[in-house]
Order: structure tokens, then sequence, then C-alpha cells
């Protein structure tokens, strides 16, 4: 079979930057980076992209 959008665009989607749902992500923190000996980046959960802006939805255990 072939998706709509390969046959729209002609050609298979890129899908290099899909994560998967659940996937351990690290994500810099700006808050804690006044310190050199702080961490500067707080493990998460990716869940998703935000319908809203171009970005990520991030969930912090």
């Amino acid at each position: 079979g072939i998706t709509p959008f390969e046959a729209f665009y002609k050609r298979k989607p890129d899908l290099s930057n899909l994560h998967e749902f659940g996937c351990t992500v690290w994500v810099h923190d700006w808050l804690k980076s006044d310190s050199k000996l702080k961490p500067r980046a707080r493990e998460g959960k990716w869940i998703g992209y935000d319908a809203e802006s171009n970005g990520h939805r991030i969930y912090y255990p």
C-alpha cells in the first residue's frame, strides 16, 4: 500500500525527528544553569508534540 502523504508528495515522509512515546529524553534546564557544578539537564519522558507551538511535551516524573 501507499500512504496518503506518498500519493500526494510522491515521496516517503521524513521520520528522522519522530520519537517513540514514553522514551527517555534529557532537557536543558535554563533555571539550574547558574552554577558550573549543578546539573544542566533534567530527565523526562517524551509524550508528544505541542499542538499550539513548535515544541515537545515532556513529562517529569
